[in-house]
């Protein structure tokens, strides 16, 4: 037993990593061997984000891209590629065109 609340609530988080860098990026994400590696978030300060799976470090499986101009990209990943199927979408002024 913890024997503080607190401290089991953290222990019971401690495979969740989270990472803030010098350049202000976020990343929420569980970590295998020093990478990012399961399900995960990460938000750019310039306002690029992914949510998805990560497979050492890169994103691999299934995934959704936003960048920052708001064009997106869901499907899937392979070792940080588009790969397989996946929606594409372009915004260009008040225009949308879906890609898929």
């Amino acid at each position: 037993a913890c024997g503080i609340k607190t401290k089991c609530t953290v222990m019971a988080l401690i495979k969740i990593f989270l990472k803030i860098r010098k350049n202000k990026d976020f990343l929420l994400s569980d970590f295998r061997n020093h990478k990012f590696h399961g399900v995960g978030s990460y938000l750019t300060e310039s306002g690029e984000s992914y949510e998805g799976e990560w497979k050492n470090g890169i994103r691999h499986g299934k995934g959704k891209r936003i960048t920052a101009n708001k064009e997106s990209y869901e499907g899937y990943y392979e070792l940080g590629l588009r790969s397989g199927e996946g929606s594409k979408i372009i915004q260009t002024g008040e225009a949308m065109m879906v890609i898929g």
